[in-house]
């Protein structure tokens, strides 16, 4: 029998590997970090597997997940004994990591479309998902969290186990309802075999228009479906031999109120029976329609002009995700309020009102009436004549008029005091100022940063929604003002409660801040610099919200921190705390710690040199792209796309080139060259195809330049 010896040296390599093998299969106790052993461990104990998506070395909820719940006892004891645990970590020090691990980690994120830390998806042994929780509130115990979840596994579908499929259940065949009519047609003027004859085609016979009905349910569910009245006639006149005439009155809506009650997006509750008195346009639209984009300025200019008067919009939306449609009314500061039932073509009040195709704007006038149902041409001529129309009065002249009352003069109202007139308002709310200099000098004298909303506040759905579910709330009002002086900046449409100082304060302050759009929030130092923003809302909890806000009351201590390094080490805490600022910001307000980044790290060895020199160009790009978009309105198309094609020579690669491809591109459309837009676009996809612009450009290309979705 042979036998090798092996030398201590071999035996520590060995024990080595051994605990290296070990390391790349289990992240913590009790956790895994292979997905394919994950699975089989879950086929083999029949549990759900638990995936854990985190940052633990970057992300503070994912640090506060870990050491509230994950290391807790109820935790340890509950959930290894009905889930397998996966651990799948994206830190930014990746030297702990296998290679295996980080492409695991990008394949998976993807797959699963992970679009934040942390992340919770339980699985079956598939890998197939059957519950997702996102983020974490620290207000949440452990034993709530871990409630939550067990609660969700049990209501979820059964663990699959691949080695004993079931067989799936044969569907019921869907049987069609029967009618009795056909809408559009007498069937009265036919004889009784005809009449039952026709009604047997039409209620056998499928319609064509990709509505899945029969001929007679189609015309049942849409009597505005060109496809199905063709086919109807063809039918009727088949059987009969007799054409069938079209109707005298085409358009049964014209003249006459429309049904519109609903409870926008925003919590408004809007009824057109109670709008009378305005003229109303009623807009059918999609976030995903290019020609309705296209209408959006053209809406805003008149709404902006004609509102005052009495002009109002109600928006439908064919949309089937709401937090797309918010973001983007948020954006494109849209005011007017929007219904949205995520339907899409099957949208309730566009499908009651027969709607095939978008953009489609109605007017309706100050008795409530639909007058139009092609508004898109020369739409501020058309409300100018409504809103100038005088609304006929009813007189029943059988009636006596009744004698005029002479209503009793009131006492004029005692005149407020002058000095109570001319002082300016200091706070706009209870704990909120309304002056800049006063809360700089606040913010030195008690150590803390500013706080500053951009606001609408009497006009912008999105404000008010941060206003009622974030900045009244309690979690809000305790933890906020313990890092940061409350500033509101307010610009509402009613300006009589405010001071002169207060309105030209805030036309100085957006300007200066660039504030493009409401609500933004500024986290700035108590010299007014900022160092974080965030634009719009978009139905996030106040604990979630608030949580975030504090952790970036974080960065300039950071800042600071780096005050005690040296070298790369201080490089890489400024990189840290400039990570955290974001590029805009920290290219715009901390240029001179740009400088030192890439001098310290000259000779780039932590990369460091290359990132910051590269957003900084990146940084300026945007800057001339936005200057030429602003002076390309009321240019030549040709003359803006000049301006692109000049910056093309300095051979850009990367994001930077699929940003002015990007512009170009649309230039092109909007020149009304869509094949020459769609290569441009399809160009900029390929420079940088992972970046968020490139999925926007998907969006745009699929749906707009595709010509099966085409609306």
């Amino acid at each position: 029998m042979k036998m090798t010896h092996l030398s201590p040296h071999r035996i520590a390599l060995v024990l080595l590997t051994f605990v290296g093998l070990s390391l790349s299969a289990v992240a913590d106790e009790g956790w895994l970090v292979d997905f394919a052993k994950a699975k089989a461990h879950s086929a083999k104990e029949g549990k759900p597997i638990l995936m854990e998506f985190t940052g633990s070395d970057w992300c503070p909820p994912c640090k506060a997940l870990h050491k509230n719940v994950l290391t807790s006892d109820v935790f340890k004891k509950q959930i290894p004994a009905k889930l397998i645990l996966l651990k799948l970590d994206n830190p930014r020090d990746k030297s702990k990591q296998s290679s295996e691990e980080i492409a695991q980690y990008k394949k998976l994120s993807k797959e699963y479309k992970v679009r934040g830390v942390p992340t919770i998806i339980i699985a079956d042994a598939n890998g197939k998902e059957q519950h997702r929780q996102v983020g974490y509130s620290s207000k949440q115990t452990a034993q709530q969290w871990v409630t939550k979840l067990l609660t969700a596994v049990k209501a979820g579908p059964k663990v699959a186990v691949p080695d004993k499929p079931e067989k799936p259940a044969k569907p019921k065949p869907k049987v069609d309802k029967v009618y009795k009519s056909l809408p559009g047609i007498d069937l009265t003027k036919f004889t009784a075999k005809q009449k039952t004859t026709i009604l047997e085609r039409a209620n056998k016979e499928r319609c064509t228009c990709n509505c899945k009905l029969t001929v007679a349910g189609c015309r049942h569910d849409d009597s505005s479906c060109g496809t199905g009245k063709k086919l109807a006639k063809k039918i009727v006149e088949e059987v009969t031999g007799v054409k069938v005439a079209e109707p005298k009155n085409k358009d049964k809506d014209i003249g006459k109120p429309l049904d519109i009650k609903f409870t926008a997006t925003d919590g408004r509750k809007i009824d057109l029976t109670k709008m009378k008195g305005k003229v109303v346009l009623v807009d059918f639209w999609a976030t995903w329609c290019g020609p309705c984009i296209r209408e959006i300025p053209s809406i805003k200019k008149t709404y902006a002009k004609l509102n005052p008067k009495g002009f109002e919009i109600v928006g439908i939306s064919l949309d089937s995700n709401e937090d797309k449609l918010t973001n983007f009314i948020e954006e494109k500061e849209m005011p007017w309020p929007q219904y949205f039932d995520g339907q899409g073509w099957k949208n309730k009040i566009s499908t009651r009102y027969g709607i095939r195709s978008i953009p489609a704007m109605w007017l309706v006038d100050k008795e409530g009436n639909l007058v139009d149902k092609n508004a898109r041409r020369d739409l501020e001529k058309k409300v100018e004549k409504l809103l100038a129309a005088k609304a006929p009065k009813k007189v029943d002249n059988n009636k006596p008029r009744p004698k005029p009352i002479v209503a009793k003069p009131k006492p004029a109202p005692k005149p407020a005091k002058a000095d109570n007139a001319k002082a300016p308002a200091v706070h706009a709310e209870k704990g909120w100022l309304v002056s800049f200099s006063k809360a700089k000098e606040q913010a030195a004298r008690e150590g803390k940063g500013i706080l500053m909303e951009f606001t609408g506040s009497d006009w912008c759905p999105p404000c008010k929604a941060l206003h009622k579910n974030v900045l009244i709330k309690d979690v809000f009002k305790q933890e906020i003002p313990k890092h940061f002086i409350l500033l509101k900046l307010d610009n509402p449409r009613d300006k009589s409660k405010q001071t002169p100082e207060e309105i030209a304060q805030y036309k100085k302050l957006s300007k200066e801040y660039k504030v493009s759009g409401v609500p933004t929030v500024f986290l700035a130092d108590a010299n007014g610099k900022a160092f974080f923003k965030k634009v719009g809302y978009s139905r996030q909890s106040a604990e979630d919200w608030v949580e975030e806000m504090t952790a970036k009351a974080e960065i300039p201590q950071s800042i600071k921190a780096a005050d005690k390094a040296t070298g790369l080490e201080r490089a890489e805490l400024l990189d840290k705390a400039l990570t955290l600022i974001g590029a805009e910001l920290a290219a715009a307000n901390h240029g001179e710690k740009i400088d030192e980044i890439i001098n310290l790290d000259s000779k780039n060895k932590a990369g460091l040199k290359a990132k910051y020199e590269t957003l900084r160009n990146t940084e300026g790009l945007k800057a001339k792209l936005e200057e030429i978009s602003r002076s390309s309105r009321g240019a030549k198309p040709e003359e803006t796309i000049a301006k692109y094609d000049k910056l093309l020579k300095d051979k850009p690669t990367g994001e930077a080139l699929q940003e002015i491809l990007y512009h170009k591109g649309m230039a092109y459309n909007r020149k009304g060259d869509k094949t020459t837009a769609k290569k441009l676009l399809e160009e900029a996809r390929k420079a940088a195809p992972r970046s968020p612009r490139a999925k926007r450009i998907r969006d745009i290309l699929r749906n707009y330049f595709d010509p099966k979705r085409a609306t």
